[in-house]
């Protein structure tokens, strides 16, 4: 009876790990072909720094970022304008939007709001991209993609 039990438990155990195992790689696997696009639309530490943490741990599980900065969030990506210092991060959010690009993912900025706020081109933070510079698809492209989820703050 004991060796009976000792089976079923060790079947029902290895079943469990399957049935685990599967559905993690089937989440992962949505993840992966999912892309979400942060909308930021201010420079202020405490709106901005969410966003791009959750950018972050999207990208650490291998989804698809892209950030687009607007209105007053284009001062982010500025290599000449003083950051503070953001206490959760222990850095200026530039350091966080530099992670994203070299975790891979895409730092987008509307060109006439950098003209708004005067933020030239040549001060961006390296592999940041204006829209009107953008390589590959068009940020039309992102917007109209089914598997683009757009979230804004």
């Amino acid at each position: 009876m004991f060796k009976k039990i000792t089976i079923l438990v060790v079947i029902i155990s290895i079943l469990a790990f399957a049935a685990g195992s599967f559905f993690m790689s089937r989440n992962a696997q949505a993840i992966n072909q999912q892309r979400v696009l942060f909308n930021l639309t201010s420079d202020e530490l405490v709106v901005s720094a969410m966003p791009l943490r959750t950018a972050t741990m999207i990208l650490d599980q291998g989804g698809q970022v892209v950030v687009l900065l607007n209105i007053k969030a284009v001062r982010l990506a500025s290599t000449t304008i003083p950051q503070n210092i953001h206490s959760g991060i222990g850095a200026p959010l530039q350091a966080k939007l530099t992670e994203i690009i070299q975790k891979g993912g895409r730092v987008l900025v509307c060109p006439n709001c950098m003209a708004n706020q005067g933020v030239t081109v040549q001060e961006l933070i390296p592999g940041a991209e204006t829209l009107n510079q953008m390589q590959g698809e068009m940020f039309t492209d992102i917007l109209t993609d089914p598997n683009t989820n757009i979230i804004s703050y």
